[in-house]
C-alpha cells in the first residue's frame, strides 16, 4: 500500500474508489466497510483508496474536546492495508480544509485530485464548511459529477453497531477482551524505540519507549494504566514479556506528552531505533501518584511480579538476560 501525506493529484487515467473516514482504531465496522470497497473496486477496475485526517477534525477545532486516540498513524495505516487498499491519504486538517464548502470539497479534492468514480462513507459522516453537509448531501453533490456514492451504517453482525466510541469505553474501562471482540484483533501498538529520558535505567527498570500519539498532539491515548504485555520486534521470530506503562508519568513530574514505557520481563540490551509491537495482554492497575521514588519502584517490582504470573513465569529471573 502507497501511503500519502497530503492529497495527491493521480494521473488522469486513474478511476478511485475512496473510502473516508477517520477510521481511528480501523475496528471490525471500519474493516466491513473497506473491504466492501474494495470488492466494489475489483469489479469496477478501480483504484481502492482510503482518505483520512490528520489531526480529527475536532481536535483541530477545540483540543481540550479532542477524543482519544485508539491507534498510532502507523497502526491505523497497517490496519487498513490488511483490509486491501492499494492508497492511503492522510489528509492535514487545516483552516484551509475546514474553510472548504461541500461542494468545494467533492470538486477539489475527490474530482480534480482524485478523479474518484466511487466514494464510501459512513452513515455518520459529515463534511464541508462547520461540518454541515452529511451523506445525502455527498449523494446529490457527487451525482453532479458522476460519482456513485455509499453510506453505510458500521453494522458487522446481529445487527451490532461497532463504533470507536464504543471502543475508546472499552479502553478507558481497561476492558482489553471487549476491545479485542470489536477489533477483531489483539490491541496493540506498534513503533520505533526512542530515547527517553533514562529514568528507568535510574531506578533499575529500563524501559522501551514509544511515543503513543505525535510529539505536539493535544489528544491523549485512548489507553491508559500499567500493563501485561508481549513484545514482537526485538528478537526475530519470538515475543518477550514485559510491562508497559502508558500515560503520563504522574509521580514523576507529569506533563502534557504522553509516553508508552515498556520494561521487558527478562530481556536487556540496545533497541534504540527498533520497530517493535506492543500486544496488550491484561491489565495490572490504573496509573498513579506515590509519594516517592522507593514507593514508585516497590510498585514497578509487584508490577512485574504480577505479570510473571500471568505468563506462567518464575516470580524473579533466573540467570543472565538474554541481550
Amino acid at each position: 500500500m502507497q501511503v500519502y501525506r497530503g492529497i495527491p493529484y493521480l494521473p488522469g487515467e486513474v478511476r478511485a474508489a475512496v473510502a473516508i473516514g477517520n477510521f481511528d482504531g480501523v475496528h471490525l465496522g471500519h474493516q466491513a466497510l473497506l473491504r466492501s470497497l474494495c470488492r466494489h473496486a475489483a469489479s469496477h477496475g478501480e483504484i481502492p483508496c482510503a482518505l483520512t485526517f490528520e489531526p480529527h477534525s475536532k481536535e483541530f477545532f477545540a483540543p481540550e474536546k479532542a477524543p482519544c486516540r485508539i491507534s498510532t498513524l502507523r497502526d491505523k495505516a497497517d490496519a487498513i492495508a490488511s483490509c486491501g487498499i492499494e492508497k492511503l491519504f492522510f489528509a492535514h486538517f487545516s483552516g484551509r480544509m475546514a474553510s472548504l464548502s461541500a461542494e468545494q470539497f467533492v470538486k477539489e479534492i475527490l474530482v480534480d485530485r482524485l478523479h474518484a468514480s466511487f466514494v464510501t462513507v459512513g452513515s455518520n459522516f459529515t463534511f464541508g464548511q462547520d461540518g454541515k453537509a452529511g451523506p445525502d448531501d455527498l449523494v446529490r453533490i457527487g451525482a453532479k459529477y458522476g460519482i456513485d456514492v455509499s453510506a453505510k451504517d458500521l453494522i458487522v453482525k446481529d445487527n451490532e453497531n461497532i463504533s470507536s466510541t464504543r471502543l475508546r469505553a472499552a479502553l478507558a474501562a481497561g476492558d482489553l477482551k471487549e476491545a479485542e471482540r470489536l477489533l477483531g484483533r489483539p490491541y496493540c501498538m506498534s513503533g520505533r524505540v526512542v530515547h527517553g529520558e533514562h529514568l528507568g535505567h535510574t531506578l533499575g527498570f529500563p524501559t522501551l519507549n514509544l511515543r503513543p500519539v505525535p510529539p505536539g498532539c493535544h489528544a491523549q491515548p485512548a489507553l491508559t494504566g500499567v500493563f501485561a504485555v508481549m513484545v514482537s520486534g526485538i528478537v526475530p521470530g519470538k515475543e518477550l514479556p514485559g510491562v508497559t506503562s502508558l500515560g503520563n508519568r504522574p509521580s514523576i513530574g507529569g506533563n502534557l506528552q504522553f509516553t508508552c514505557e515498556t520494561n521487558l520481563l527478562d530481556w536487556a540490551g540496545d533497541a534504540y531505533g527498533k520497530l517493535i509491537r506492543v500486544r496488550f495482554v491484561e491489565k495490572l492497575r490504573d496509573n498513579k501518584r506515590f509519594s516517592g521514588l522507593d514507593e514508585l519502584i516497590a510498585a514497578i517490582h509487584n508490577d512485574a511480579i504480577r505479570a510473571r504470573r500471568i505468563f506462567g513465569l518464575p516470580d524473579e529471573a533466573r540467570g543472565a538476560p538474554v541481550a
